[in-house]
């Protein structure tokens, strides 16, 4: 029987052997990303025999696609199981933010699902040249960002360290907050909706 339990620093080994065999990483995906999610997320997990659930019960309320082995997983047991489960609890079948290459692993007899995508989610792959140039009219918008943050903030570049985390998860909670709050006000609805895969 499925059961979901709170995310705590102690799952990370386990957590991070599951994610390093998903076929398609994303970094909100990461154990350090759920981490920073978790306070205003109340992220838990529910382990399976090749997959690992995630549910998230803060702004965006709901069940993120599992990580770990997509190619080895029995789904029809992975899924019997996630239907049970969401039965007791009466939440509706749907994954959030699902990943193109989960919903083509899945068998043509089980992908009786109605897939939305949204645009605002998409992971992006830049040029690395061109934003280190920031050259013509395409990166006008950029050039004037970094101009007004260098004018206006005091600032330097170092890498991060462990010293840094305390700070970077108090910015990340604070930033968590900020976004719950906009999402109930309804003035951030790009960045409160998901990719979904619903299913019967």
């Amino acid at each position: 029987m499925l059961e979901f339990v709170p995310l705590t620093l102690s799952h990370k080994k386990q957590y991070e052997a599951f994610y390093t065999r998903t076929i398609e990483k994303s970094a909100q995906y990461s154990f350090f990303a759920l981490w920073g999610w978790n306070e205003s997320d109340a992220i838990e997990l529910a382990w399976g025999d090749d997959i690992c659930w995630i549910s998230s019960k803060g702004h965006r309320d709901g069940l993120l696609a599992p990580i770990g082995d997509w190619a080895n997983t029995d789904w029809r047991r992975a899924f019997d199981g996630l239907d049970d489960y969401l039965a007791r609890h009466a939440a509706p079948k749907r994954l959030l933010d699902v990943p193109e290459a989960l919903v083509k692993s899945l068998p043509e007899n089980l992908r009786a699902f109605e897939i939305t995508e949204s645009r605002d989610e998409w992971e992006y792959i830049y040029s690395v040249s061109e934003l280190i140039e920031l050259k013509g009219g395409k990166y006008d918008g950029k050039r004037a960002h970094v101009k007004t943050f260098t004018e206006n903030y005091k600032w330097e570049y170092r890498p991060l360290s462990p010293d840094d985390f305390e700070a970077l998860l108090s910015f990340q909670s604070e930033w968590s907050r900020d976004l719950a709050k906009a999402c109930s006000e309804g003035t951030a609805q790009s960045l409160c909706q998901a990719p979904r895969l619903s299913w019967r």
